[in-house]
């Protein structure tokens, strides 16, 4: 009897140990399961930041170009004198030869 009392003490003690490594163990992978996550989430968010740049970048090239106020007026100056001097000839063909293209 004193055998057995003896053989389950030891066995006691070990199981306590054992259950502390266990719910160290369970803890561990916990936090790794946490950090994945983390690290998951910080790939996914660079990724949105950089879509996101992406699609500013391309929406800002998209965007129709402001004309200088000075080329304005140095074309409508040209019109102006292309259509004084076309008495004779087609309007439109001078106008193609002379305004910048688009």
């Amino acid at each position: 009897m004193l055998a057995k009392a003896a053989r389950l003490g030891a066995e006691l003690k070990f199981h306590d140990i054992e259950s502390e490594k266990v719910a160290a163990l369970i803890r561990q992978e916990s936090n790794i399961r946490k950090l994945q996550m983390i690290k998951e989430i910080a790939a996914t968010t660079g990724e949105i930041e950089a879509v996101a740049k992406i699609e500013e970048e391309d929406y800002e090239r998209d965007l129709p170009v402001k004309e200088d106020p000075a080329e304005a007026v140095s074309n409508l100056e040209n019109l102006v004198t292309i259509v004084h001097m076309s008495s004779d000839e087609n309007v439109i063909t001078k106008l193609a030869d002379v305004l910048p293209q688009r």
